[in-house]
């Protein structure tokens, strides 16, 4: 898990027990990302036996949902470092995070630069207002940049350049050599960003994803 942290850091568990408990009175509502959740956690249970099946249905989460699975604790933990402050969701696909964000109080702006997933939990937009950024404390949730695309790199260097200040990274994915991410984003994550939190989520069988919190390096 730590490949990839920047030399004398590692990252933090979080003690999940506050989270639950202030939110206990929410659970009622059942929200699309706890619905995903739910759903996964149900076929890792049944799907034994019918390969296939199984297969065909995490596809079809995928087109309802997208790639990565919130965690109702993942969620909470984001929200709460975001604190108030703006929060970039690159690459937001179905904009499935963004709208549990958005519900929990986060000043969340949802981007995708190739939106091609059929649906949508909130309004996907296709571009970044930078400029209207200038001086103000943003942070980025990049999640499942693939590792055979720029996009994850391209993300970060826009940030990192732009006149915004930049915080938290909020990266989903799998760690250094896994299926999202390329070299160039690991480096610029090493070069810019310190080692802070490792949460746990929700993940479907042989997909070793997690959500690595870093915070800039000023």
């Amino acid at each position: 898990m730590t490949s990839f942290s920047p030399p004398g850091t590692e990252f933090q568990k979080w003690d999940l027990v506050p989270f639950f408990l202030r939110n206990k009175t929410n659970m009622d509502k059942i929200s699309p990302a706890l619905e995903y959740e739910q759903r996964v956690n149900k076929l890792k249970f049944n799907m034994t036996s019918l390969y296939e099946g199984f297969h065909s249905e995490r596809f079809e989460c995928i087109d309802l949902y997208g790639w990565s699975v919130p965690g109702q604790d993942a969620l909470e933990i984001v929200a709460s470092l975001c604190n108030g402050n703006k929060l970039l969701d690159y690459g937001c696909g179905s904009g499935l995070w963004s709208a549990d964000l958005a519900d929990r109080g986060v000043d969340v702006w949802p981007y995708d630069p190739n939106p091609h997933l059929p649906t949508e939990h909130i309004k996907v937009q296709p571009y970044i207002p930078w400029v209207d950024w200038d001086d103000e404390y943003v942070s980025m949730l990049l999640s499942w940049p693939l590792y055979d695309d720029s996009m994850g790199a391209d993300a970060l260097n826009e940030w990192i350049l732009s006149k915004a200040k930049p915080m938290y990274l909020f990266y989903i994915g799998e760690s250094e050599g896994g299926c999202t991410g390329n070299d160039n984003m690991f480096e610029l994550i090493k070069h810019h960003f310190d080692a802070y939190m490792l949460v746990d989520i929700p993940t479907w069988p042989n997909v070793h994803d997690a959500l690595y919190i870093y915070r800039y390096r000023n």
